[in-house]
């Protein structure tokens, strides 16, 4: 027999993975690397691009092939037993946020490694697109489905699109709140193991597949 229903349900993992202190967990401080990622992943969300060689600086950071993603910004992140490891696009660590500062956030665990570049006002977008990912990918093994919705992200000033009609001061750290599409998709691999895919689409930019 299967395990006990309320087992196999993803939230059996991921609820528990959300809710404990790093203090608490075993912390990995490597970037998540694009050949970890699953295929069927980046096949739902556009994302079966060429492969670059990548300079070595030294930094031991992901593997030594980068993929092409030109100006796209992406953030993924995988939870394991507990454990969260995260990749951004090089144009997300250009314009919105680094990855050391998403991983030193998440070992701090002092604030939401989200709100480093979503407004508040945006959480409540960010969490009913979770729960349609939930929705529509009940349990492990199903096919994934990408889904749109709009929000609002804080990205750096001088970036294309925050003199756009529209965007706003957001903090005082110089960031500015731009309107996107985001569009999320989740990887439930097993009970243990979820990919979390989030891009954010600027208005004047084709929107990904």
């Amino acid at each position: 027999p299967g395990p006990p229903a309320a087992l196999s349900s993803p939230m059996a993992f991921l609820l528990p993975a959300l809710l404990t202190p790093s203090s608490r967990q075993i912390v990995d401080n490597t970037p998540l690397s694009w050949a970890e990622l699953p295929p069927e992943l980046l096949t739902a969300t556009g994302c079966q691009v060429a492969l670059t060689q990548a300079p070595d600086d030294g930094s031991g950071r992901g593997d030594r092939l980068s993929p092409v993603l030109g100006s796209r910004w992406i953030f993924i992140r995988s939870l394991h037993n507990g454990t969260s490891r995260y990749f951004v696009s090089s144009a997300f660590e250009r314009d919105i946020v680094s990855w050391a500062a998403v991983q030193s956030t998440w070992n701090a665990n002092s604030r939401d490694v989200i709100s480093l570049f979503l407004p508040k006002s945006e959480t409540g977008a960010h969490i009913r697109g979770l729960m349609h990912q939930f929705s529509i990918h009940p349990k492990p093994g199903m096919p994934l489905r990408a889904s749109r919705y709009r929000t609002k992200i804080k990205v750096r000033s001088g970036v294309a699109g925050a003199q756009l009609p529209g965007a706003a001061r957001a903090d005082a750290d110089g960031t500015v709140e731009v309107a996107v599409d985001g569009v999320m998709c989740m990887k439930m691999v097993d009970l243990d193991t979820a990919f979390v895919f989030i891009e954010y689409v600027r208005d004047e930019v084709s929107p990904a597949s």
